[in-house]
């Protein structure tokens, strides 16, 4: 079986090379979306800490700016 497998590598070697850099560019750019996401929450994160409101005035119809990261936060 891994005979079979080097031998259609060594057959296209081109394509497989191709591909290996294509996962690897797709994998490097969920890591780069997940730590920027990361970041995101981390930031949230210590704006709330560091301004110790008890209430946050937005206007009227709007979710407000930290509404969607105030869900990942199990406060």
């Amino acid at each position: 079986m891994i005979n079979l497998a080097i031998k259609d590598i060594s057959h296209s070697l081109g394509k497989f090379i191709v591909t290996s850099v294509g996962v690897g560019m797709l994998l490097g750019i969920v890591l780069i979306m997940l730590g920027v996401y990361r970041g995101m929450i981390v930031d949230a994160k210590a704006l709330l800490n560091s301004v110790n409101a008890d209430l946050w005035v937005v206007q009227e119809d709007t979710m407000g700016p930290l509404l969607n990261l105030l869900g990942c936060l199990k406060m």
